[in-house]
């Protein structure tokens, strides 16, 4: 497409970003008609409509339409920025935000807009985890007011460990418990009800004392509103990178 002449690229680059701010439009109202649900299904935050967005801005580009291309690069941004935690929790959020990412930079542009909407999508960009499959499972931590973090203590030996994660795997009451081992080996859980955590953690404390586990009690959150992992806080705000010292 970027080797089509430059007029063909001129109209097409107009066309697709007017497309672009309509599917805008109709995805910022959200009608419930549901004869509209195949077209609300093609205005939502999907990986064709980003690939469509950074396809077009990258036409913009090559006939010297910087500012068009910015622009509805924002429009995703934004779109990006207003998910909702339901949204963000899912697998393919990660994708998005990473492809949005890339495309930026493949035009010259840094990863976002801002340092504000940097550290508001940098989890999603980065290795905060060793395994990626850990990490996308933390995703689903986005957002929640009430968290427990427990922490195993040094001595948990590896068969006690693949124990843990056998029965948190296999047990529906451990829904949503994760563990993960980066610098210390830990149990974390979010959740919208204190009633919920204070449920789902006593009953994950009675399942570790018949394994035989211990947690450090001196770094165990019972019930808390923010947890940190590495250099992100996760809380009711979502995931957002600690904010350097000034």
């Amino acid at each position: 497409m970027i080797g089509t002449g430059g007029q063909l690229r001129m109209d097409l680059s107009l066309v697709a970003s007017q497309v672009i701010h309509m599917m805008q439009k109709f995805h910022r109202i959200g009608t419930k008609d549901s004869i509209l649900d195949p077209v609300r299904e093609l205005c939502g935050t999907t990986l064709d409509f980003t690939t469509f967005v950074i396809r077009t801005a990258r036409i913009s580009l090559s006939v010297k339409r910087k500012v068009q291309a910015v622009e509805i690069m924002d429009v995703l941004e934004k779109r990006l920025l207003n998910t909702s935690f339901v949204e963000r929790r899912r697998p393919r959020f990660r994708e998005i935000v990473l492809t949005y990412s890339f495309g930026r930079r493949m035009m010259n542009l840094f990863i976002t807009s801002s340092s504000d909407a940097t550290r508001h999508l940098a989890w999603y960009l980065s290795d905060a985890v060793k395994k990626y499959d850990c990490q996308m499972d933390l995703d689903k931590l986005a957002g929640w007011p009430f968290y427990f973090e427990l922490k195993l203590t040094t001595d948990t030996s590896d068969l006690q460990i693949e124990a843990l994660k056998n029965a948190i795997s296999s047990t529906p009451e451990l829904n949503g418990v994760m563990y993960f081992g980066d610098s210390a080996k830990r149990v974390v859980y979010g959740s919208s009800s204190k009633v919920k955590v204070k449920k789902t953690r006593d009953f994950l404390l009675d399942v570790v004392r018949r394994i035989g586990i211990q947690f450090d009690e001196q770094g165990a959150q019972f019930c808390t509103a923010t947890i940190q992992i590495g250099k992100f806080v996760f809380s009711a705000a979502g995931i957002l990178r600690v904010a350097a010292a000034a």
